[in-house]
């Protein structure tokens, strides 16, 4: 048994995605193409059906967090909420990689960047972020938070739990404690986006890429 309003991890090697449980289960991120058989296999595993997924959000237009998206939508029927500034890369598999650290320049010398999914092939996403939105209509009571800086559209999902996954607004990889992204369109962006979730007082901050972090080990990136 989960409880009431919990969060499950769903790890494919180095990145997360997430399945929230409220009244109704929300997923947040999709992992690379190919691994919705393992989140459809979370799903069964707690009893719920797919077509019971009440949204599906992205919280950024890199392929590792939105690979399986179009294939997960066919099968459960869910929306899709991205916001309005990455929705591009969604709909084109495409995704500009912007490297802040030694390891995202090695990344982007021996990686392949470019086209590396097929295009969105439903008429979506159906709900394009701008700002704030709440989560209850969909059955979780949480909020849709802009946190921009890893991408110029990337967003958190924020529970009254306190829990919130932030998506690559920070990364841990291999390591045992949180970093700053390796990619980055700002980041000044990243940090203010950073201040701003430690603001609200977090429980605990799931990401991405490793995790999860107390705030207070997430706070000393920043004082």
């Amino acid at each position: 048994m989960v409880p009431e309003q919990a969060v499950v991890p769903i790890p494919f090697g180095y990145v997360n995605a997430y399945l929230v449980i409220g009244e109704r289960p929300i997923l947040v991120d999709t992992g690379t193409p190919g691994t919705e058989r393992k989140i459809l296999k979370t799903l069964a595993a707690l009893g719920i059906a797919p077509e019971e997924l009440a949204l599906i959000v992205v919280t950024h237009g890199h392929t590792d967090h939105f690979g399986s998206v179009d294939r997960l939508k066919e099968l459960t029927g869910a929306p899709v909420a991205i916001h309005r500034r990455d929705v591009e890369a969604l709909q084109n598999g495409t995704m500009k990689l912007l490297p802040r650290t030694i390891l995202g320049k090695m990344y982007t010398l021996f990686g392949q960047e470019g086209t590396l999914v097929p295009e969105f092939i439903t008429n979506g996403p159906e709900i394009l972020l701008d700002g704030e939105l709440s989560l209850m209509d969909f059955g979780v009571d949480g909020t849709i938070l802009p946190t921009p800086g890893h991408t110029a559209g990337s967003i958190s999902v924020w529970l009254s739990t306190g829990e919130v996954i932030a998506g690559d607004l920070l990364m841990a990889l291999n390591r045992k404690k949180p970093g700053w992204p390796i990619f980055a369109d700002d980041l000044d962006q990243v940090r203010a986006s950073v201040a701003a979730l430690l603001s609200r007082a977090p429980t605990r901050i799931h990401l991405g890429h490793g995790g999860p972090f107390t705030p207070e080990s997430v706070r000393k990136l920043i004082d």
